[in-house]
Formats: structure tokens, C-alpha cells, sequence
């Protein structure tokens, strides 16, 4: 009996996968949001949080990361080793670092997007998944090409540790490619997985899959958002 179910189970999976992808084709031919970009247009400032401070603090949109993040740890009185800011997913508040600038222009792009008041920028304290990350690495593999080519999503590196990194790869990216910049930003990684749009929770393994998921992270980057991709570790 209990063969019979995991069988229908196993169908019923595949059925689905098979269904989300031809929507997915179904999309990109009658013109997606993949093939509707438009630039999220930033304004001269943006109003942020620093720590449990509700004190607004008027940032220019248009000052570098260093000077960002100068100013930054100037109000902190700890030295962290990294600043990260809030983004609620999932119901869980996540720290998403921010490192260079195009982490800041994503930001910006989440912030304007969606009209919210203020962005709580948050210390990142020394942590597990933090001391995993390999922070030489960018985390992008496509700085040279357009911003219509471009895929943005945040990639958990644990399970276990609410902290997230930017990850953006071409949309034409394999699944190969994938997964070698994620190795090169946190190395024990034996598998990856993600919830669609629907609130399947999927694992990543083959081609398929991983178009399937660039085709959710785009449309999410789209709506103003971010897909979560997180590590399975080994």
C-alpha cells in the first residue's frame, strides 16, 4: 500500500514540474516579464533604520557602498564585521548582507519598489553561515551585461541561520554555471532548493529545474521582490 502512495506521490510531482515548466514557455513566448523590463527608478534619497534606532536618517541614493558603509558603522558603537539589512520572507526576518554596490542597488530597487517608509539596516553579528560565506566573491557573473539579462535572487547559505547574500546570474545561466558561483561563495554545498510562487517547495538537480527557478526569480525581481534559493548542505 504504502508503495502504491509514494508512486502517486512521485507522478503527482512530476506532473506538476512538468506543468509549471510548459506555463513557464507558455509565458516567455506570449511576452513575460522577462521580456518586459523595466529599470526600478531610484530617487535622490532614501530613509533609513540603523539597529533598534527609529530615528530617520536621509541617505543619497547616489553615495558609493564605502561611504555608505562608513556612515553606517559610524552610528554603530560595536565593530561588526559586516552590515546586512531586514527583509521579511517567509515570516522570518532575514539579514540580507550588503557588500559592494551593486548589493545597494538592489536594495534600493526592493525599497522603491514597494514604498516602504524606511529600510532597517542591522549589524550582522560573527555567525556560522556568515563564517562560511566566501565574501571575496561578488556573488555576480554578469556585471558586463544588460540589466534586462540580469537575475537577482538571495541565496541562503544555511538553513539554520537567518542570513542571506545577493546572488545575480545571466538568465541565461546553466545549471552548472549556477551552481558554480554559488560553490565559490560557500564551498560544502550538496544541493539547493526553493518555494515557487504556488508554495511548492522544490529541490534543484537538473536543467529543468533550474530554469524553472530563474523564470520565478525573475518575475519576483520584477514585482519588486526576491526568489530565496537555500544550500543543502553536505
Amino acid at each position: 500500500m504504502q508503495q502504491v502512495l509514494d508512486e502517486l506521490i512521485k507522478n503527482e510531482e512530476e506532473s506538476i514540474k512538468k506543468l509549471k515548466n510548459e506555463l513557464r514557455l507558455i509565458n516567455e513566448v506570449n511576452g513575460s516579464p522577462n521580456h518586459n523590463f523595466s529599470k526600478i527608478v531610484h530617487k535622490d534619497e532614501a530613509i533609513i533604520h540603523i539597529g533598534i534606532s527609529r530615528f530617520d536618517y536621509k541617505i543619497s541614493t547616489s553615495a558609493s557602498f564605502a561611504d555608505f558603509e562608513a556612515f553606517i558603522k559610524s552610528k554603530i558603537s560595536k565593530n561588526f564585521p559586516a552590515i546586512g539589512f531586514e527583509f521579511l520572507h517567509d515570516k522570518t526576518n532575514f539579514s540580507i548582507l550588503l557588500k559592494d554596490d551593486s548589493d545597494l542597488e538592489l536594495m534600493y530597487d526592493w525599497y522603491f519598489s514597494n514604498n516602504i517608509s524606511f529600510v532597517k539596516i542591522l549589524p550582522i553579528k560573527q555567525s556560522e553561515s556568515f563564517q562560511k560565506l566566501n565574501l571575496s566573491n561578488t556573488g555576480s557573473t554578469c556585471s558586463n551585461e544588460k540589466e534586462e539579462k540580469k537575475c537577482p535572487f538571495i541565496f541562503v547559505p544555511s538553513h539554520e541561520f537567518p542570513v542571506g547574500v545577493f546572488v545575480t546570474v545571466s538568465k541565461s545561466a546553466t545549471f552548472e554555471q549556477g551552481m558554480s558561483t554559488l560553490r565559490s561563495l560557500s564551498e560544502n554545498i550538496e544541493s539547493v532548493s526553493f518555494t515557487d510562487s504556488d508554495g511548492d517547495s522544490l529541490s534543484i538537480s537538473e536543467e529543468e529545474e533550474w530554469e524553472y527557478f530563474i523564470a520565478e526569480a525573475s518575475t519576483s525581481y520584477q514585482k519588486g521582490s526576491f526568489a530565496f534559493l537555500y544550500a543543502n548542505e553536505e
